[in-house]
């Protein structure tokens, strides 16, 4: 992560029904787990899942900033 920069970073739209409906696909699961380490995987896959649409939300808000700081300031 030494040479870490937003631009380097990969822009994908977050997609809110693609992860809403894994939320509900995956509490579904959780609700009917049958062991821990069953019920620790599907955790696993929703946290990763948050991580993501997280970081996908984060970059396009910090886009969409820097757009309208462009425009503000360079038209």
């Amino acid at each position: 992560m030494e040479d870490f920069k937003f631009s380097t970073l990969e822009y994908k739209r977050p997609d809110f029904e693609k992860t809403g409906a894994f939320a509900e696909e995956i509490t579904e699961k959780i609700k009917n787990a049958a062991s821990y380490g069953e019920l620790k995987g599907y955790m696993e896959q929703m946290e990763e899942m948050s991580k993501n649409f997280s970081t996908d939300c984060t970059i396009a808000s910090t886009l969409l900033f820097m757009e309208r700081e462009y425009l503000l300031y360079f038209t």
